[in-house]
């Protein structure tokens, strides 16, 4: 009975630090970085791995199966990426539409002249 309870994943609202530590050593050993940007990144490489460390921990602690807790950590990961990545591509859509629309006002003020 102690022996099983021992065995059984639980699930935690904090990960494991060695990640944290070594994104942080990772970024802090960038040279052509701002201290800016290397929080920037740090933030959000951190973020990254704590939501999928506790999706991973989560499916685990309910399934008791190891390797569904790391495929579902490692797909959530890339289900981060691509979201970040659509996200950025919005961005710089959306700098563009400006561009373009004060380029076409531009040109509209001109004609009317």
């Amino acid at each position: 009975s102690d022996a099983a309870g021992l065995a059984s994943p639980k699930f935690s609202w904090v990960p494991s630090m060695l990640p944290f530590l070594l994104i942080g050593c990772s970024v802090w050993l960038k040279k052509d970085m701002s201290a800016y940007a290397k929080g920037k990144e740090f933030s959000e490489r951190s973020v990254r791995i704590y939501f999928t460390s506790l999706a991973g921990s989560a499916v685990l602690a309910a399934t008791n199966l190891w390797v569904l807790g790391l495929a579902t950590s490692i797909a959530s990961g890339a289900v981060l990426s691509f979201g970040a990545q659509k996200n950025a591509k919005a961005a710089d859509l959306d700098t563009v539409i400006e561009t373009n629309e004060r380029i076409l006002n531009s040109m509209r003020a001109k004609a009317a002249v």
